[in-house]
This record gives structure tokens, sequence and C-alpha cells, in this order.
């Protein structure tokens, strides 16, 4: 229609599954810009959640059953986040209609989705851990709630079928879909940024996410699947952790702090086994 504020899916599952424009409690038309007014506001909620929940003689059970609010409010962010990437416009129109039926989501979007999730995920956010709130609501569970929700969406942006769909989407629609090397690179640089710090310092939800950056890779790496071994996807996989381990070595001497030395050791250590496993060919 003429009417560019208005936009109409088709009812069907492949919409749904696909377009990131078909998501529910989603508003707007860019998923990181809400996504980002949403998180500043989660920020201004939590620190009162305590004042705004109490009664006098009363137990903390509506103190926890708000946080638990917004700790969903603040996965329902990332997930509507993470349909951006790999995501296709579908747009129904009649043969009379004119323009595109099926396009990818713009690059810019794609690359704003990674930056979403460099800075209000990956970039350890202790402002849902605030120690006022979890000391009255809950245990310390291990994995917590971040360290889970970190890994997981990780996990997700360098799962084969996420990779492999990028991948799909390059071959249909050429230089309008985001380039997998790029993708890649962008995850890498969040994920990896301390190694250009001159004394490399990682705190332990840091350190957790890069393990499981490298279990990630390992995953595909160490695959005998020909959906892993025989695409694309696998040969940049391979190229990226030669990348690392170069960058390793190079961060280890300037690395300071013991903690996060030992964690680069044992990274090196992860690589050469995985390497070895799966020689390169040279």
């Amino acid at each position: 229609g003429a009417n560019q504020r208005l936009w109409f899916g088709a009812d069907d599952g492949e919409t749904k599954r696909n377009d990131p424009r078909c998501q529910s409690e989603d508003l707007g038309d860019n998923a990181m810009q809400a996504s980002r007014y949403g998180i500043k506001n989660l920020k201004r909620i939590l620190p009162n959640l305590d004042e705004w929940t109490k009664q006098d003689g009363g137990s903390y059970d509506d103190l926890t059953s708000m946080y638990k609010a917004v700790k969903d409010q603040y996965f329902r962010y990332m997930q509507h986040v993470m349909m951006n990437i790999g995501g296709i416009y579908i747009t129904p129109k009649s043969q009379s209609d004119k323009g595109i039926v099926i396009e990818p989501a713009p690059i810019e979007k794609q690359k704003d989705a990674i930056a979403f999730f460099n800075s209000e995920l990956f970039n350890t956010p202790y402002w849902i851990l605030d120690q006022k709130i979890t000391t009255l609501v809950s245990e310390s569970p291990q994995p917590d709630f971040v360290q889970d929700l970190q890994v997981k969406a990780l996990n997700k942006l360098l799962d084969i079928k996420k990779l492999n769909q990028l991948l799909a989407s390059q071959h249909q629609f050429s230089t309008k879909a985001f380039p997998l090397d790029e993708y890649i690179s962008a995850i890498h640089k969040g994920i990896w940024k301390e190694l250009k710090q001159g004394n490399p310092n990682m705190d332990s939800y840091r350190r957790n996410l890069q393990k499981a950056y490298i279990g990630s890779e390992q995953n595909i790496l160490l695959s005998t699947s020909a959906d892993y071994t025989e695409t694309d996807a696998f040969t940049m996989i391979k190229m990226d952790i030669l990348q690392l381990q170069k960058e390793i070595a190079l961060a280890i001497p300037r690395t300071k702090d013991k903690l996060t030395r030992f964690h680069l050791l044992d990274i090196q250590e992860r690589i050469k086994k995985t390497l070895e496993a799966n020689p390169v060919i040279e």
C-alpha cells in the first residue's frame, strides 16, 4: 500500500519463521533501536523495584516476580534482535503490484544487530545483576541468568545452520546479502576486543563467553557431517580460528592479569588441539 508506516506480512509459517518484521510484541521498524530504548527503561526500573514492591511486614515474593519480569523482557529484546540476522523480508504482492517479494534483511540492520549484542549482552550487563536486588530474590545459580543467555546467543550466532543460512542468502541475493566473512569478523572483533588492549583483561563473564566461542568453532571444525565440513562456512571458521591463534600469541606477552593470562594459555591450547585433530592442508 501507499502508507509506508504500515506493513502486512503473510500469515504463514515461513514468514513467521524468517521475517524479522513479523514478531509478536515487536513494535516499530528497527528492533535494535527499540530494544536499546527498552533496555534504557529497564535500567531505570530495576534499581527502584525494592522500593516499589515494599509492603509492611510483607515478603519478597512481589520483588521476585517483578525481577523475573525484567529478565524476561530483556530476554525478549534479545530474541527480537536475533531474528534480524540472516532474516528474509517476505512482502506478499499480487502480480499487478510492483516491487520485490523476497529480499534479505538490510546489511546495515544485520551489522547493527551484531553491534547490539556486543554492547548490550556480550559486554557484561552488570546492571541486571544489581546486588541490591539479586541478594533479596535468589541464590546464585551456576551458570547465572546472564552467563546462560550470553552463551546461548553466541552459540546461535555461530551455529552451522545460521552460517549456512547466511551463505544461502549470499547465493540467492548476491551483493544485497551480508557476506559471511564480514559477519564472522564482526562477531570476532566484539568477542575478542580485549586482545587489542595494551594489557588484556577479561572479567569472568567475558572469559566464559570466549570459551563458548571456541566451543562453537570446535563443533564445526571437529564435525564429520557433510552439512558442516562441505560448506564455505567450514573454511571461514578455520581461517577465523587461525587468525585468533595469531592474535592470542601476540597478546599473551602483554597480559599482566594472572587469571586472564591463564585463560589465554588455556584457549591457545584448545585451538592447538582442534587444529591437530583437523590439520590445515598446506
